[in-house]
């Protein structure tokens, strides 16, 4: 007789905790998540304080960025474990092609979530009729463009 819920197979990755030192090393020893966060460019619309990169970088192609979320889709698969894309840059925004990269991660079956700057309510719609993001993250410092757009609400 089967008592109890079925979840499936444990994820094939485990963290190094000793259940004796620290009693809740069953719940958070292995990870049911695993959650790439993708810096897809330095492009930005802002210039804040706590910015710890602004130095202009190549972006990938198309091709080989749509292969990255292949092989973190055979990584996840593999590993028994649900992915989550969140993109962040700069502005990921400003990515040329992020609708394009949004729509593979939702694809896949990720969880997706936004590390971005204000936006028009145009651009989130677009990305709600991709997928709802977990969560989407604005800078405050960004104030003064977040300003710039409600005015133009």
């Amino acid at each position: 007789m089967f008592t109890g819920i079925l979840i499936g197979p444990l994820p094939a990755i485990s963290r190094p905790f000793n259940a004796t030192s620290w009693p809740h090393s069953r719940l958070f020893g292995r990870p049911r998540m695993f959650t790439l966060q993708w810096h897809i460019t330095q492009a930005c619309d802002l210039n804040c304080r706590h910015c710890y990169d602004r130095t202009p970088s190549d972006q990938l192609p198309l091709e080989k960025s749509l292969a990255v979320l292949e092989d973190f889709n055979g990584f996840c698969v593999q590993k028994n474990v649900y992915g989550q894309v969140t993109f962040t840059g700069g502005n990921p925004l400003l990515h040329p092609d992020f609708e394009v990269l949004y729509q593979a991660a939702a694809d896949h079956g990720f969880t997706t979530s936004i590390l971005g700057n204000p936006t028009t309510p145009h651009q989130i719609d677009r990305i709600l009729a991709i997928q709802e993001p977990a969560y989407y993250q604005v800078s405050l410092e960004g104030y003064e463009l977040l300003e710039n757009i409600c005015k133009k609400l």
